[in-house]
């Protein structure tokens, strides 16, 4: 291990987990032979001269690879603020690939998806039909299935709390999705905008109590998910690209979300503020229901404890990635 003494004490102040103290040292085993052609410390190269050796680590095993890149970014920036001579931020800057990906199809946070949903849908203070859509959207990244989402009910929205019950659940409310919310509880119509209307005009939705119900029709989740898609699809193509003509209305956005990945940028949310309060990320609560739900022959339930580790496992490396992508 080069400049061992260095590293061992930020493997001592890293972790108290013996098995994370030797993933550590092999990994740092691994970059010996490049610090040692250097003649220098791993923290004080550029991104170019890193790039190489970087490009090595992943090609290691998925699993690990995206741990000990956050591992070497958290040393690198230790030395930086221990100002270890000849630290630079060459780390933070290497091209890793796949992430400028996963940037494209998930949010980091509550005000990156209103921002994208700002892009894509009209105003909350419009109070159009797009509420909907917005709601089923922040019901995902709060944590709930589509089919759950749709059912949801007036009395089941806490807008004082901040939550809405669903099932033996209960998700939050993200005070950036709250004026959508507001819009989709108290409002008896919705603003119809059409081009042979000089004026916009309100529309009565039809009676009942579920949030997501419309001016023709009750909740309905596969005419919803499809108008959303379209959407989505939609402000994704080039305003300038004559082969896709698009209302001046639309917004553009390069993200390319779905339902799919919303709810999975919301679960990483959860477990990234967890994880700075000091809960370590443990997926093994989702893995454990999804197997169940799959409904598991009496051959396979045998191994249900193994399928929930290694899909649980997964979900592991697809937040390390996000971190990666978003915070490190």
């Amino acid at each position: 291990m080069y400049n061992e003494a260095t590293k061992r004490a930020f493997i001592r102040d890293y972790t108290d987990s013996e098995a994370t103290a030797r993933a550590i040292v092999r990994l740092f085993d691994i970059i010996e032979t490049y610090e040692e052609e250097w003649g220098a410390d791993v923290c004080t190269r550029s991104a170019e001269q890193l790039q190489p050796m970087i490009n090595q680590i992943l090609g290691l095993r998925s699993k690990s690879k995206w741990t000990g890149m956050l591992v070497l970014r958290d040393y690198v920036r230790r030395r930086i603020l221990e100002k270890f001579p000849g630290a630079c931020d060459g780390m933070m800057h290497v091209s890793l690939l796949g992430l400028e990906r996963l940037k494209q199809q998930m949010v980091s946070s509550p005000l990156h998806l209103q921002r994208y949903l700002d892009e894509v849908f009209e105003p909350e203070a419009e109070q159009t039909f797009d509420d909907t859509y917005r709601c089923l959207l922040w019901m995902a990244y709060a944590g709930a299935s589509d089919k759950d989402a749709v059912d949801v009910r007036s009395r089941d929205v806490n807008l004082d709390n901040l939550s809405i019950d669903i099932g033996k659940e209960t998700i939050p409310i993200y005070r950036e999705a709250l004026p959508a919310f507001r819009n989709v509880v108290t409002l008896g119509s919705f603003r119809y905008k059409h081009g042979r209307y000089n004026n916009p005009i309100y529309r009565a939705r039809v009676p009942g109590d579920q949030i997501l119900r419309g001016v023709k029709s009750t909740s309905s989740l596969l005419p919803i998910r499809t108008a959303i898609a379209k959407r989505m699809a939609e402000a994704t193509k080039d305003p300038e690209d004559r082969r896709f003509p698009r209302s001046k209305e639309l917004g553009y956005t390069e993200q390319r979300l779905t339902y799919k990945r919303v709810w999975l940028s919301g679960l990483f949310y959860r477990t990234y503020e967890e994880e700075r309060l000091g809960i370590p990320p443990d997926f093994s609560k989702q893995a454990f229901a999804e197997i169940d739900a799959i409904g598991l022959s009496q051959e396979r339930s045998k191994r249900r404890g193994s399928m929930a580790n290694e899909r649980a496992a997964y979900y592991k490396e697809d937040y390390q990635r996000w971190k990666l992508a978003f915070f490190h």
